[in-house]
């Protein structure tokens, strides 16, 4: 199988996922990365030879625990600011 083949086969196995995605609008996140991408984006990108991995290698997952995790990072680093902002003095 060449590149080209093999691409188009691991985009044909993520077609129901894609499905799901936008019917349930959920996301695709990296298991092993945690990369997150909503399906417009992930297929943005796979469309310019990115993230080209079969399935094995995304979960769909809500919107929202994306967001959550974002928030949970923001307010990790506004601790550690305030922490050296107190060390400083």
């Amino acid at each position: 199988m060449d590149e080209r083949e093999a691409r188009a086969h691991i985009l044909a196995e993520l077609a129901p996922m894609f499905a799901e995605a936008r019917r349930d609008g959920l996301w695709f996140r990296c298991t092993y990365q945690d990369l997150w991408f909503s399906p417009d984006d992930l297929e943005a990108a796979q469309a310019n030879g990115r993230f080209i991995w079969s399935a094995m290698n995304w979960e769909l997952r809500p919107p929202a625990d994306y967001i959550a995790k974002m928030e949970r990072m923001a307010k990790d680093a506004a601790d550690r600011l305030e922490e050296a902002k107190e060390r400083v003095g």
